[in-house]
């Protein structure tokens, strides 16, 4: 059984240590980025935090760069464009 979302605010940080002091301090506080299932949790009555801080728009989370010494696939990285990069792909 799906309920309502609960009552929330929502922060948009553009950079990661914004995300982190915007935590600190709180338990009533969770991060949400794709992939999660914050929200299906939430929808089924799993938890209400009273801020949910949205890291879509933080850039520096959607680095990925392939060199010799390896690659650097940052967390907010989808795995659509991970899938169709040529560098991963030769690798």
């Amino acid at each position: 059984m799906s309920a309502l979302l609960p009552g929330f605010r929502m922060l948009r940080p553009a950079a990661v240590d914004e995300a982190v002091a915007a935590c600190q301090g709180r338990d009533d506080a969770r991060y949400l980025a794709g992939g999660t299932d914050l929200i299906v949790n939430l929808r089924h009555g799993l938890g209400a935090p009273a801020l949910l801080i949205d890291l879509t728009g933080i850039g520096e989370l959607s680095d990925l760069r392939c060199g010799d010494r390896g690659a650097r696939i940052g967390a907010g990285v989808r795995i659509a464009r991970l899938a169709a990069d040529p560098a991963v792909g030769s690798r």
